[in-house]
């Protein structure tokens, strides 16, 4: 299987918000930090899937 690479753009269109308020959330601990892939920062699909794995979930109420 082969693990993609998540650009700023893919990032945005994926609904993390824009590249002030990824690097602002990797600052605080609150998103995962990016690789030098390839001279640039990237995230592997993988690295997402798990953290979005960790994350909790809400129920409608708000709750978790």
């Amino acid at each position: 299987m082969v693990d993609s690479i998540n650009r700023y753009s893919d990032l945005k269109e994926k609904g993390f918000g824009d590249r002030t308020t990824i690097w602002r959330k990797v600052r605080a601990g609150e998103f995962p930090s990016p690789q030098n892939i390839l001279g640039r920062p990237g995230w592997l699909e993988s690295t997402l899937q798990k953290w979005l794995e960790s994350q909790p979930v809400m129920d409608k109420t708000g709750l978790e």
